[in-house]
Parts: structure tokens; C-alpha cells; sequence
């Protein structure tokens, strides 16, 4: 229950009890104090939304236990964290999630807990190394079933953010996919969540990948360009998608320019450090630089400590 309920049932306790005596008919003060109970209750229910996160942001609600134990199945960044930064990732995450407003769009009725966890885990991985990590221009997280069109892009695609209303959009099936190890997959929340923290940090002062950067990021995962593009849904093939572009109900160029190839640079960075670090040592260095985070840092991946406060705000 939230911390702000346990301030208002005294009051409204302290109404009731102040009631008795006016329904027998005893004279006294009584409606004096009913007043008050009920003016303050009704100005903490007002501000509850302040108050929990007071009182979160000094007392983080703890994880489940199973969500805690699915983290640690599916993301080695946070198995390889000594206990007191476990702590503060678990912490964090809880957090980040409080903020959000997470949606489930039609045949969901709702968001699943195993699925504000991974994109909660997978935010808080991207913004470790950052005092101000709740990204939050972006806060609402929306989850289709499947693969979904939207306003901007017509054909069916695996992930979005919408800047306009501050929205991550992702399709589950793909998302949780990223989630089993062995399956060839790219990670979706990563590769919009990189979107979002560029948004809040400003871009970083990096060169642009070249062609030979490109070909090294293949290399890295062991796919490439064309596969991210299929597997987020944004690759004009000769099937229905060129039917609409050439229709002009859909736009090539803008389908063919939705992936960024700096976005998934810092998938890439994220989910698979040691073949980036390998292969792309300078620009391992400088995205360490850019989120102060070094994902092969094990224990400690924060590379300049200035957390005091844990003020998520802050910045």
C-alpha cells in the first residue's frame, strides 16, 4: 500500500470515532475535528502522488523476488554487480517504473509485471552511470501484443518513440524475445531507450560510423544492417510494404531512414561489450566516456561517482 493511504486511514479513523458522539447527541467539539480530519485527508489524497515519491525516493519499495531472479537470468550487466550496486540497480529500477505509465494496448488490457521489468532493467543498465536517470520527458511506456502500425508508420514495426507525447511504444512478442538467451534477436527497448537518453544528454561528441565502422558492427553481433531493419519492421521488401510505398500511402524514404545506425551502435555497446570493445576499441572508450559506464566494469561499471543523494531529478 502506498505511503500516503497510511497517512490518510488515521484521519478518516479519527472522522468516524468523532461521529459517535453526534449521532447520540453529545455535545462537544466533534464537528470541529471531523472537519479538520477530512479537509487534510482530502488535501493528502490531492498531493498523494507527491508524497509517495517523497517517501520512495528515501524508502525504495522492494523488488519481487521473481522479478529480481528473471533480471538476473537475462542480463549478465546486472549478474556481475557486487551486492551494494545490486542494491542500487534493484532500487533504480523500482523507481524508474514508478514513474512510468505503462499502457497495454488492445487484446492487452494492461502492461505485464515481467514486462515493466524488462524495459525497467534495460533503462536503468543505459543510465547507471547518470545521477539523472529517469529519462522523464518519456513517461509512458506502451505495449502492443504484437508487431503494430501507428500514425508515422503505417507498415508494422517492433518499436517507437514517440517524442511528441514522450512515449516508448514497443511489441512485446519481440521485446521478451531479447530476453532468451541463444535466440537471435535485437534488443528493441535498447535501441529506443538510446533514442531517449540522447534526447536528455544531448547527442555524443562522436564521429560518425563509417562504412568500415558499419561493417565492424556486423561483425559485433554477428548480423547486420538488413536484420535490424527486418527485425524492427522497417525494411521495404517486395511484399506489401512496397505496394504502399509505391501507392504513396507510405513513405520509402522515411521507412528506410528509421533506423539510425548510431542507435544501434549502443545496442550493440550494451548487449554484446566485449566483441564491440574488441572490434571498436575507440568508440568503446568514448560511449564509457558518454553514459560513464563501462558494461565489461563488472562489480563497479560506474566510472566517476558522483551519486550522492541518488536524486533522480537532479541535473
Amino acid at each position: 500500500m502506498r505511503f500516503s493511504r497510511y497517512l490518510i486511514i488515521p484521519l478518516v479513523i479519527i472522522a468516524v470515532v468523532c461521529y459517535i458522539p453526534i449521532y447520540k447527541d453529545i455535545e462537544g467539539p466533534y464537528m470541529y475535528f471531523i472537519g479538520v480530519a477530512l479537509i487534510l485527508a482530502a488535501a493528502i489524497f490531492m498531493m498523494s502522488p507527491q508524497i509517495d515519491w517523497w517517501w520512495a525516493l528515501r524508502h525504495p519499495p522492494a523488488m519481487d523476488p521473481r522479478e529480481e531472479r528473471m533480471i538476473g537470468a537475462f542480463l549478465p550487466f546486472y549478474r556481475n554487480l557486487g551486492a551494494s550496486e545490486r542494491k542500487r540497480f534493484r532500487d533504480r529500477v523500482m523507481l524508474w517504473n514508478m514513474a512510468r505509465d505503462y499502457k497495454g494496448i488492445n487484446p492487452l488490457e494492461n502492461a505485464p509485471e515481467e514486462v515493466q521489468a524488462v524495459v525497467g532493467a534495460y533503462a536503468v543498465m543505459m543510465t547507471f552511470g547518470k545521477e539523472k536517470y529517469l529519462l522523464e520527458y518519456f513517461s509512458t511506456i506502451v505495449v502492443y501484443a504484437h508487431a503494430f502500425p501507428s500514425p508515422r508508420y503505417k507498415i508494422l514495426h517492433s518499436a517507437e518513440t514517440d517524442f511528441e507525447d514522450g512515449a516508448f511504444i514497443f511489441d512485446m512478442e519481440r521485446l521478451m524475445l531479447a530476453t532468451v538467451p541463444g535466440k537471435k534477436s535485437y534488443n528493441n527497448a535498447v535501441h529506443e531507450l538510446a533514442k531517449g537518453f540522447m534526447h536528455q544528454e544531448g547527442e555524443p561528441e562522436i564521429p560518425d560510423l563509417t562504412p568500415e565502422d558499419i561493417q565492424k558492427l556486423e561483425e559485433i553481433r554477428g548480423y547486420g544492417k538488413d536484420f535490424v531493419h527486418r527485425y524492427m519492421g522497417f525494411l521495404i521488401r517486395d511484399g506489401i510494404e512496397k505496394q504502399l510505398a509505391e501507392k504513396g500511402e507510405i513513405s520509402e524514404e522515411r521507412i528506410n531512414g528509421a533506423i539510425d545506425m548510431k542507435h544501434v551502435a549502443v545496442e550493440h555497446f550494451f548487449m554484446a561489450p566485449a566483441n564491440f570493445k574488441r572490434l571498436l576499441p575507440e568508440r568503446y572508450d568514448a560511449y564509457v566516456k558518454y553514459f560513464n559506464l563501462d558494461p565489461l566494469g563488472g562489480e563497479t561499471p560506474v566510472q566517476y561517482i558522483n551519486l550522492i543523494g541518488e536524486n533522480p531529478l537532479a541535473g
